[in-house]
């Protein structure tokens, strides 16, 4: 009943929200912490073009922590919702902020190993340094300006502005991610079935350059899955904020955002352990970086 409907998180939840945000933002600064400094004091690791993405998606990961986590530790541990109204726009802000460079970031990434795998002849003469940092500055640009637009909005219109970052941070980049890696999965599915067909005398064993491609871009396919899979319940609860209509289910649904927001962060404390677990550069970078520590 619409009486029923409480403005305000309960204590529990308000301290299980609170310390979720907390260590997930902890975890998420000390993890990408360690891999810009990793990134910073290897040079073989700089030789790698793909690593300065990763480098970027780091720092994306890293504003998580500091901005997107600490803001929540504060609106579930000390905001009610009927007070968030003052606090909106600061919170659409640094999560359009850092879902664009997160997403953007990991097209970026599967554009590179698209190259890389599809076309590795022309790869140097395509991704040149020069044209990453570009593109990477680019991309943190238009995050930032597409990040302002609530603050030019009145607040009436923030869910519909929720609705289209939806698709310029999510669908969009989905699309591409999609075409990308199934290209790549299509194109060494075809390597190894040639292979296969040739005779076992006659067979060439693939180049350390090619393997090595191809566990990045599973890597990076990894990440993506992992970062789509922890974001659906936001996109969800997005979604049906446009469909409600009765003032209770409303409030009721903003309190769920509180528990989806926390389960989308996650993936950025998540994400340095895919690093350190599945690319052997950055891998030994930490062990070094840790036993000089």
């Amino acid at each position: 009943m619409e009486e029923n409907c409480s403005l305000n998180l309960t204590t529990t939840s308000s301290v299980i929200l609170a310390s979720l945000n907390g260590v997930s933002g902890f975890l998420t600064i000390i993890g990408n912490s360690i891999i810009l400094l990793a990134l910073y004091k290897t040079p073989s690791l700089k030789k790698t073009t793909s690593n300065y993405f990763v480098g970027s998606l780091a720092c994306a990961d890293l504003s998580v922590g500091l901005f997107a986590n600490s803001l929540y530790v504060a609106l579930s541990g000390f905001v009610s919702l009927q007070e968030i109204q003052e606090l909106k726009n600061a919170e659409t802000f640094v999560w359009l902020l850092t879902t664009t460079v997160t997403t953007f970031n990991l097209c970026f990434v599967a554009a590179d190993r698209y190259v890389a795998i599809i076309h590795p002849l022309r790869y140097p003469e395509v991704i040149t340094t020069k044209r990453l940092f570009r593109a990477i500055i680019c991309m943190w640009i238009f995050a930032v300006l597409f990040a302002t637009i609530p603050f030019y909005l009145p607040y009436s219109d923030l869910p519909k502005l929720w609705i289209a970052g939806s698709f310029v941070t999510f669908f969009f980049p989905l699309a591409v991610l999609f075409f990308c890696y199934c290209r790549i999965y299509l194109v060494v599915k075809e390597q190894n079935s040639r292979l296969n067909r040739q005779p076992t005398f006659d067979r060439s064993t693939p180049s350390a350059e090619k393997l090595k491609n191809r566990k990045v871009a599973t890597t990076f396919a990894i990440l993506t899955g992992v970062f789509v899979a922890l974001f659906l319940p936001t996109l969800v609860v997005n979604f049906l904020g446009m469909a409600l209509q009765r003032q209770c289910h409303i409030v009721k649904l903003n309190m769920a955002w509180f528990w989806a927001a926390v389960v989308s962060f996650t993936s950025s404390a998540i994400n340095p352990w895919i690093y350190a677990i599945r690319m052997t550069d950055f891998k030994r970078a930490i062990t070094v970086l840790l036993s000089r520590a």
